[in-house]
């Protein structure tokens, strides 16, 4: 390759640094074919190929780094709102089943005329109305939060008195 591989007008090859190389062709005895570079573009080449080579190494090294760097982020993230879903239905359960226990209880004490007078009765049956009351506002909630998670229900910001939603 170059004016110095050429072969001078004797048909001789010139005397270089070049590495050459004779490839022999069919019929072996005929014909020759022979390849000659300067070592120092040689040189060239093979160092421009190994940082191509190695920066391509370096590349697939990151790559696999930042997959393996976001599947762990998913699995631990998976594992998170997994633990987050069994806490929040172990909180509901108890929630819920709060107001249940005590509407049963005074339902079975009013049912099996345990009441002294109409006066417990009365505290009974308020007690009832009061627990269902809340059981109905934690099934409401629930259901707000189901909508909210579909996108049903549009989570609005406003202004409001923070004294009054404390106190409800």
């Amino acid at each position: 390759a170059g004016a110095e591989a050429a072969p001078d007008p004797a048909l001789k090859p010139r005397p270089t640094d070049a590495i050459a190389a004779t490839v022999a062709l069919e019929p072996p005895p005929l014909w020759q074919v022979r390849v000659l570079r300067p070592g120092d573009a040689l040189a060239v080449e093979t160092r421009r190929r190994v940082l191509i080579a190695g920066g391509l190494v370096a590349l697939a090294l990151v790559a696999a780094a930042a997959g393996g760097a976001a599947t762990f982020r998913s699995v631990e993230r998976s594992l998170e709102l997994a633990r987050m879903k069994q806490d929040f239905l172990s909180n509901i359960t108890h929630e819920l089943k709060t107001p249940l226990t005590s509407i049963r209880m005074y339902a079975e004490t009013l049912s099996l005329g345990r009441a002294r007078s109409d006066e417990k009765k009365k505290e009974y049956l308020e007690h009832i109305v009061r627990e269902s009351e809340r059981l109905q506002r934690l099934i409401d909630a629930i259901l707000d939060f189901a909508r909210l998670g579909e996108g049903k229900r549009p989570y609005v910001l406003a202004e409001a008195d923070v004294t009054a939603v404390a106190r409800d």
